[in-house]
Order: C-alpha cells, then structure tokens, then sequence
C-alpha cells in the first residue's frame, strides 16, 4: 500500500486534468509522510507542452539529487 512506502514519493499532476481531479494527487500526497506534490499549473492529463516537460524533469532531478 502506498501509505506505507518507505521510499521518496513525488506525485506530479496537472492542475487542469479533466480525467483525475487534481484533488486526487492531493489526496495521494498525503497518504505518503514526506511526499512532495508538484502540480503543474494548466496541464492536463498528458503534457504536450514542452515547459511541463522541463519542469518534471526539473522536479525528479530535485527529488532524486543524491538518491540512488
């Protein structure tokens, strides 16, 4: 179960996504103590949008520096 990870969690998600309500990665974040939530402010459900892009790698890079 999710809630008992003992991993680093990142939820990512679309602010605007019309399929998994934002409220969703919310609610996921936190199920998991010390998850990190990055909602990416007007996407959807799949980014097409080259700056989304660069913003989750931005995040993941962030979230795994010094992680193997």
């Amino acid at each position: 179960m999710v809630s008992e990870s003992d991993c680093r969690v990142l939820v990512i998600h679309g602010s605007d996504d019309p399929l998994v309500p934002i409220d969703n990665g919310e609610a996921t974040a936190r199920l998991v103590s010390d998850a990190k939530l990055v909602r990416l402010e007007r996407a959807g459900h799949m980014f097409f949008n080259d700056e989304v892009w660069h913003e989750i790698g931005r995040a993941v890079a962030e979230h795994t520096d010094g992680h193997t």
